[in-house]
């Protein structure tokens, strides 16, 4: 059997890189009396310790929601079991200690643990269940996170601690239990298990116990040794948390030939990988399992219709080559793609300024010294990366990162430490950047650009333009706003709480570009005189799409065709008008409220033509209805078909009778209402009723919500006690009393006011937020109240920009 052959993949597979095994992270809290003291209107460490443990837990599912998790708590009086008995059995829990979650995924049920523990006023009983104490020995606290390591079940591809204390010193110096805690740093060290330290209190000096414990564990000299300073912001503690993640993955160690007898080892990191969204999965409708897909290649023979399974080494490749299918068997490919084993060979060195930003093919990667498979790697490697960052050289390379991936010339480009506004941007070492073969490279000589002459005059505005409007560029400043909208959202279902909405940071200040360049824009439109229109940034009004902004120009949008469109409604073929046609030539008259609006006409519903002519169908019959009348003389009214006015629910028809339709039963809707039956009652009865009352404003509303209670007669019950009530109290200016719900939109939400009415929104508030641009963060509520206040109509289910809009042009922001 033959399948058809790519030979053309591309490696783009190789900054998709599966890491063997997963990582474990626990998080070890100090439980001392001091990391719960909350005086001093200040939250407690301990407290503030698992908030950002949760943030750290939700960041784990977006970045390997595979990595397993951890919570110790150490310096407790008790040693309580974890909720979870079952997967801690195996392990003995030292004295003065406890393990609140053991290792496992961050999944909801953890986290919302978590959240409630934090959450609570008490913290799950904490002095009571686990109590506080200093008597628990560092190195057993280390020896247990150990033991949890090597018991979660899982190849762990990388092992890390992270400490939460405000004890700077947790035994006396020179004690049994201090050096027991540095040979324990040791093992540390020898394990590979990464140490971080997050201080809880302002003033901690790692000086008497952590800097040197740390530097045995991390392998890190003393001279260097520098501790991050303590904040009391989630986000910060948890971003301080989530950056570690990345710091020990490696994509592969390779081999680096400098010459026939000399080589080095390295190891290549990524240092740009586009975070995956989330993958849908297959689930079965009624039970949502998650359905699985297996593909098994078969033949079948067309004689018995048996099939028999096709195995790999059964299978063979062809390429379609003109008209001609070129067979390959799999050994075949493979000795054509294994071209060079797997590792790095230096070709020669080039001037850094022959590599060219245009020559850019994709995202590079790290490239790192590996002291563990070659001694001495990293002094070679040393001095290879000096030479050619003080002679800014470049060294050419052939790279193959695995065994049977293609070979690809690239450019070892060295780089030195930069920082910007505290976060460091580049590292020590050389960045690989891919470079184009000649079958890479377009060529763009056949469009032959005609040059344009320019003054000098005119190139210095735009100079002054893109001098204005320089920035320093930070990707660490841009959240793509896509990705957080997607786990928000999820979140919010998950986790069941409201959504968080997610700020573009992408958008830009279109305000104060203007501003910037406002008197350069007049300057070319004056210089540039054969431009009709110049193009400006119109205020996004609508959030909905933060991708596309709405831009216009000082002519307007373009004029709707009067004559094509009422040609159109002439023949009968109005529908085949699009809405923003119909709605540019609304415009053009002059016709307003037509923001949002739908297409049709009066109704929302599209009319059904299922329905009958039913005019012409009397026309028909006229002759005959009046017959049967004669004929059946005991009817005393002969029921005609009206015409369907309304298209709401297309597959009913309102039918009236000639003397109107039937008057409802005044005496039997009474009689249900008082016997609290009222609920029996069909819609179209109590409509049909309040309708012979001569009450308006029925129209599409819907029947009263059961689980509302009867306000007036329970007012009726308690009239008396609600005033003595009253005179007892008499601190409470208004007495609160319940309303009428008047419209049932909303079943579950009952209007209240007070006797003063609702309350009034505060002006000078609401218009110092508006001076200072943070109108966004009023609530669609506050500002409908204002505008009530106003006197300002036509809000009702008006957005967010719509109101805020009203606003400015209200008061002239």
């Amino acid at each position: 059997m033959y399948m058809q052959a790519d030979l053309n993949v591309e490696e783009d597979e190789d900054s998709q890189v599966t890491f063997g095994g997963r990582e474990g992270i626990i998080f070890a809290i100090d439980a001392q009396a001091s990391m719960l003291d909350e005086n001093e209107g200040k939250e407690a460490n301990l407290r503030l310790a698992m908030k950002a443990i949760e943030a750290s837990m939700r960041n784990l599912i977006v970045s390997n929601q595979k990595d397993l998790v951890g919570i110790v708590f150490y310096n407790t009086v008790h040693s309580p079991k974890s909720r979870f008995e079952a997967e801690s059995v195996e392990i003995v829990v030292p004295a003065n200690m406890c393990i609140l979650l053991p290792m496992d995924t961050s999944s909801v049920e953890n986290i919302t643990y978590v959240r409630n523990f934090h959450e609570s006023d008490d913290l799950f009983d904490f002095s009571t269940r686990y109590g506080s104490c200093s008597d628990a020995k560092f190195a057993e606290m280390l020896w247990l996170c150990m033991r949890m390591f090597q018991k979660c079940g899982y190849k762990l591809q990388s092992s890390a601690i992270v400490l939460f204390t405000d004890c700077a010193q947790p035994h006396p110096p020179n004690s049994h239990e201090q050096q027991q805690a540095f040979v324990k740093a040791k093992d540390l060290n020898q394990l590979d298990v990464e140490f971080t330290l997050i201080p809880m209190q302002e003033d901690f000096d790692p000086a008497p116990f952590y800097r040197e414990f740390i530097c045995t564990a991390m392998d890190i000299d003393m001279e260097h040794f520098e501790l991050e300073a303590a904040v009391r912001d989630i986000e910060a503690i948890s971003s301080r948390i989530y950056k570690r993640n990345f710091r020990k993955r490696c994509n592969t160690h390779l081999k680096f030939h400098l010459g026939d007898d000399l080589e080095l080892s390295v190891g290549v990191y990524s240092s740009v990988r586009h975070v995956k969204y989330p993958k849908s999965l297959m689930v079965h409708r009624n039970t949502n399992e998650i359905i699985t897909r297996k593909r098994v290649q078969e033949i079948q023979n067309t004689d018995d219709g048996t099939t028999v399974p096709l195995l790999p080494h059964q299978q063979k490749k062809c390429q379609e080559i003109g008209g001609k299918n070129i067979v390959f068997t799999t050994q075949e490919l493979a000795t054509m793609k294994t071209l060079l084993p797997a590792g790095i060979r230096l070709l020669g060195f080039k001037p850094r300024s022959s590599i060219s930003i245009c020559n850019y093919l994709k995202h590079g990667a790290f490239l790192y010294p590996d002291e563990m498979r070659i001694a001495g790697s990293t002094k070679l490697f040393r001095a290879l990366w000096k030479r050619c960052l003080d002679r800014q050289k470049v060294a050419i390379c052939v790279l193959t990162l695995r065994h049977k991936a293609t070979p690809g010339y690239v450019a070892l480009v060295p780089q030195d430490n930069a920082f910007h506004d505290g976060d460091q941007l580049e590292y020590n070492g050389f960045l690989i950047v891919h470079l184009p073969n000649r079958d890479d490279v377009r060529d763009f000589d056949a469009f032959n650009p005609e040059e344009t002459s320019v003054t000098a005059e005119k190139n210095e505005l735009f100079e002054n333009m893109v001098r204005k409007l320089k920035f320093r560029y930070n990707p660490k400043d841009f959240n793509d706003p896509a990705l957080r909208n997607i786990y928000s959202t999820i979140e919010a279902f998950a986790f069941k709480t409201e959504k968080e909405e997610q700020e573009d940071t992408t958008l830009p200040n279109t305000e104060y570009q203007d501003s910037k360049i406002a008197d350069i824009v007049s300057a070319i439109a004056e210089e540039f005189g054969q431009l009709s229109t110049i193009t400006k940034r119109k205020a996004v009004e609508s959030s909905g799409n933060a991708r596309e902004s709405a831009r216009t120009t000082q002519d307007g949008p373009p004029a709707a065709d009067e004559a094509a469109i009422l040609e159109e409604f002439r023949n009968g073929r109005e529908e085949k008008l699009t809405v923003s046609t119909l709605r540019s030539y609304l415009q053009q008259l002059g016709i307003s409220g037509i923001s949002g609006a739908k297409k049709a006409t009066e109704k929302e519903e599209q009319e059904d033509t299922t329905l009958p002519n039913t005019e012409y169908q009397d026309s028909k019959i006229a002759d005959i209805v009046s017959a049967i009348a004669e004929e059946f003389g005991q009817l005393s009214t002969i029921t005609k078909r009206k015409a369907v006015e309304s298209s709401g629910n297309a597959r009913k028809t309102a039918r009236t009778t000639q003397d109107g339709p039937p008057a409802a039963d005044e005496a039997a809707i009474l009689e249900e209402f008082r016997n609290g039956r009222e609920e029996k009652l069909t819609v179209s009865t109590l409509r049909s009723y309040l309708q012979q009352l001569g009450i308006s404003g029925i129209s599409g509303a819907k029947k009263a919500d059961t689980t509302l209670p009867n306000t007036e007669y329970q007012d009726s019950k308690i009239a008396d006690i609600v005033s003595a009530i009253a005179e007892e109290f008499g601190q409470l200016s208004t007495i609160t009393k319940r309303k009428a719900v008047e419209s049932s939109g909303n079943a579950r939400e009952s209007a209240r006011t007070t006797q003063d009415g609702p309350p009034a929104a505060d002006e000078a508030a609401i218009l110092e937020e508006f001076r200072n641009g943070r109108e966004e963060k009023l609530t669609v509520s506050t500002l409908r109240s204002y505008l009530q206040q106003l006197g300002i109509s036509g809000i009702s289910g008006a957005k967010k920009a719509v109101l805020i809009d009203k606003i400015k042009a209200h008061h002239d922001l």
